[in-house]
């Protein structure tokens, strides 16, 4: 196994990590990508298919940020959220994000597949459970929303955990993979005909044609901002986001904790 206390995650320590260069002078794209996890690896590689010239510009390494430190998780299932978005937005708006969603897994599905991509992926049932009496309607009236939305959602009590559970919602045929070999994988098949993948070039400026680096610059019809936030102030997002940690006595579990069973 690889060096965890230098990696920081399973993920990018049991990975390789292929080495891109450093974006040196000028060139110019069709699309210039910043940030090289998995949605600018992934779109790269799309807009690649559809024979336009990319170049993802990633500050440290492809896939070992954001993407290599996240959950793993390949599912449609994000905690209880349908119900607030049908409350919020109506069904038909509600329903456009269930299907976002569902299109997304079966994009990581058939690019994985398709590029012969070795990155563990296996189908898995996801749940999202709660131990707490007071937290089983929200679950059953999850379910009921998500039916209604046409995703895979049903009402368990046992979910293989060994300890009960009150209440569960369990969505079939979702998956986990390993993030860190599917981009380091698929960014591997990016470059030539035109097309680029740079590390170690971070952005520290930008405007809607043009990605600037310490290292050069890179011309492009458009910008695509794959970072975890936008870079600068677009919408104000940055005046909103701060680190925390949330603590709460032993047992009070909320309905929003979720994640795998493994099943035999």
């Amino acid at each position: 196994m690889g060096d965890l206390s230098r990696d920081r995650s399973y993920w990018n320590a049991t990975a390789s990590a292929p080495d891109f260069p450093v974006l040196a002078g000028g060139i110019g794209v069709d699309i210039a990508i910043v940030g090289g996890g998995m949605v600018g690896i992934s779109t790269a590689r799309m807009l690649k298919d559809r024979g336009l010239t990319v170049a993802v510009i990633e500050a440290r390494k492809v896939g070992r940020q954001v993407t290599g430190k996240s959950t793993a998780k390949v599912t449609a299932q994000h905690s209880v959220i349908y119900q607030t978005l049908e409350k919020k937005f109506g069904h038909d708006r509600a329903r456009l994000y269930a299907d976002a969603q569902v299109a997304g897994m079966e994009k990581i599905r058939s690019l994985a597949s398709q590029y012969r991509i070795d990155c563990d992926i296996e189908p898995k049932p996801a749940y999202v459970y709660t131990r707490d009496e007071k937290n089983v309607e929200t679950i059953e009236k999850e379910v009921e929303t998500t039916q209604r939305l046409g995703l895979p959602a049903e009402l368990v009590r046992d979910i293989g955990l060994p300890f009960a559970v009150r209440a569960a919602m369990r969505f079939d045929n979702q998956a986990q993979f390993h993030p860190t070999k599917y981009v380091a994988g698929l960014a591997q098949t990016i470059p030539g005909d035109g097309c680029h993948v740079f590390e170690h070039s971070r952005a520290i400026d930008w405007e809607p044609t043009r990605v600037t680096t310490k290292g050069g610059t890179v011309t492009a019809r458009h910008v695509v901002m794959a970072t975890h936030l936008p870079l600068g102030q677009i919408g104000g997002y940055y005046t909103e986001v701060h680190p925390y940690a949330e603590t709460r006595p032993c047992g009070q579990d909320r309905p929003r904790a979720s994640g795998h069973v493994h099943q035999s």
